[in-house]
């Protein structure tokens, strides 16, 4: 069964809700008032050029958890990226096991 984290909020393995296409998420995440235009402003994210949100929020979701990253434009454009990357791997199934005791592969 497929189980995405939604953010720390309210996550716990009593309180996974499921998703209308299947799977589930456990958590929530909440950003104070003005955190995400300050995100925004410093590049930490960005905007995703063309198309609706709608539209890429859609073709990001049919991708595997696996490809999320890369269908909405991220890349790893160096070793040092790549190595963390696997590190940020290794931490989020560590994280799934031991907080809501599930097995998660890499392509989960």
């Amino acid at each position: 069964k497929l189980v995405l984290f939604g953010g720390l909020n309210d996550c716990s393995s009593r309180n996974i809700r499921p998703l209308p296409g299947g799977g589930a998420v456990a958590g929530t995440f909440r950003l104070p008032a003005g955190v995400l235009q300050d995100m925004l402003h410093t590049g930490a994210i960005s905007v995703v050029p063309g198309g609706s949100a709608e539209n890429c929020l859609a073709s990001v979701m049919a991708a595997s958890p696996a490809r999320r990253w890369e269908a909405a434009g991220g890349t790893l454009d160096s070793l040092g990226d790549a190595v963390l990357a696997r590190q940020g791997d290794i931490q989020r199934r560590k994280w799934f096991k031991s907080i809501l005791g599930l097995d998660v592969g890499a392509d989960d």
